[in-house]
């Protein structure tokens, strides 16, 4: 019957119980079974109750790797023709050549098979500095306990991360009370998994973690999924989305108030939500509320559309940002009036320049100020004219007539107003240099808007 396979044998096991790693505390255990035995295979292992988990583990493992970091602490001292018997496998040997471990003194020979297993350079030992071959050492350590830790309770980093994926991407935003308890939770398990790994705390406190990881799963369940079923469908809570928005956009004292508040959203916070999704889901309520400003607001491909009520402005179309919107109307969700006046509103606002809306603006201002001016269009230029008597402007800057002109009709500033602000310092020409058809430009206008 072939023999079983072995993870220890004589030579390995000799040279690791003079080594200084076989000192650490996490060897412990396994201090003791070396001790006990020259080779160890799955027949002892099955037969002794002393390995424990926790050593079969290393043995199965880590060992080869231990081995290598205490050939690391011997260094060559000389060599004696003399036959003898080698320290590490009792064989016969003709020449002893001596070693020695260079942090606990002790000193053996070898024989000329063993002492292949060292690095030698010209009779010169290469062993690492005492702090690189610590940070060997303390690095096989980490792997060591990290594989002990999968191996008792599977992938502790994966629950840690699925706990932390609940913690700040739950469906509603978390009552401050819930996120921090479940946050101190999850940082136990983080700290405890940290400790062990770096060695920090001893390798007997391992059953530890199986309480931690306990603890933070009943708490997930009968707490904060609890929780958020019960909340999932309160008017104003705060979502996923909510949440996000506020970290994206650098708002974490909001979020921080959130939670605070239960989860909820007031009156206080409402105006810092300015993203589209959050007009989306209350659009309807905004319609309602605000029909005395606004005779539309459209959400179109993510940008928010708004129509005046005040005529002769009611057909012009106009974006505004869903920040804007939302600083200056949200608390209307909470019942508030909106008490400002579309002239306030109206800098915040965006003319949409395109063809149609420009000839709604025409036949806007051409209501306005109709009684002493006329405006034309023309589409193949792109160009808008001014005619005034005998004279007419061209080179007009549509931005300058949705900017200046509008305003006054809003404000409903009378002609003479608006004649010293605005039309008296335009440059006007004799009309009988103008080259357009005037009757053309109109009768595309009346086709465009009906005048």
């Amino acid at each position: 019957m072939s023999q079983r396979k072995a993870y220890v044998i004589k030579r390995e096991r000799e040279l690791v119980i003079r080594s200084t790693i076989i000192e650490d505390s996490e060897y412990r255990n396994l201090k003791d079974v070396l001790l006990k035995y020259e080779r160890i295979d799955d027949d002892i292992i099955e037969k002794d109750s002393a390995f424990t988990p926790a050593t079969v583990h290393i043995l199965k493992s880590t060992f080869p790797a231990i081995v290598q970091n205490a050939v690391l602490e011997w260094e060559y001292i000389r060599n004696k023709p003399e036959k003898s018997k080698c320290t590490l496998d009792n064989r016969p040997i003709d020449t002893k050549y001596f070693i020695k471990n260079v942090y606990n003194g002790n000193e053996i020979f070898v024989g000329s098979e063993c002492i292949r297993r060292f690095d030698f350079k010209n009779g010169v030992s290469s062993l690492p500095t005492k702090s690189m071959l610590n940070k060997q050492q303390q690095a096989q350590r980490r792997i060591s306990r990290r594989n002990r830790i999968t191996e008792t309770f599977g992938n502790v980093d994966s629950l840690i991360n699925e706990h932390l994926r609940k913690l700040d991407t739950s469906p509603v935003v978390l009552p401050s009370d819930i996120y921090r308890e479940y946050g101190d939770r999850i940082k136990a398990i983080q700290r405890f998994s940290d400790d062990y790994i770096n060695s920090r705390i001893s390798g007997d406190m391992l059953p530890g973690l199986a309480s931690l990881l306990s603890a933070v799963k009943e708490y997930c369940t009968d707490t904060v999924d609890a929780w958020i079923q019960t909340n999932l469908n309160v008017p104003f809570i705060a979502t996923l989305n909510d949440a996000e928005y506020l970290k994206q956009s650098n708002q974490l004292e909001v979020l921080n108030e959130i939670r605070e508040n239960r989860g909820i959203i007031s009156v206080n916070t409402v105006c810092c939500l300015g993203y589209v999704d959050f007009i989306v889901k209350h659009l309807q309520t905004l319609r309602n509320r605000l029909s005395h400003l606004f005779s539309t607001i459209r959400l179109s491909n993510g940008t928010l559309y708004v129509n005046f009520v005040v005529e002769p402005i009611l057909r012009i179309r106009y974006t505004i940002s869903s920040k804007d919107f939302i600083q200056v109307f949200g608390k209307v969700l909470f019942g508030q009036i909106a008490d400002c006046k579309i002239s306030e509103i109206y800098p915040k606002c965006k003319f949409v320049n395109n063809v149609d809306n420009i000839w709604e603006l025409i036949g806007a201002l051409q209501q306005a100020y109709g009684s002493a001016y006329e405006f034309l269009y023309s589409e193949d230029k792109y160009q808008v004219y001014i005619l005034k008597g005998k004279t007419f402007c061209d080179r007009l800057d549509i931005t300058a007539l949705v900017e200046k002109l509008l305003p006054y009709i809003i404000s409903e500033r009378n002609i003479e107003y608006v004649n010293n602000l605005y039309f008296n310092r335009l440059s006007w020409f004799p009309e009988s240099t103008f080259s357009e058809s005037r009757k053309e430009l109109r009768r595309t206008r009346k086709n465009m808007i009906g005048i």
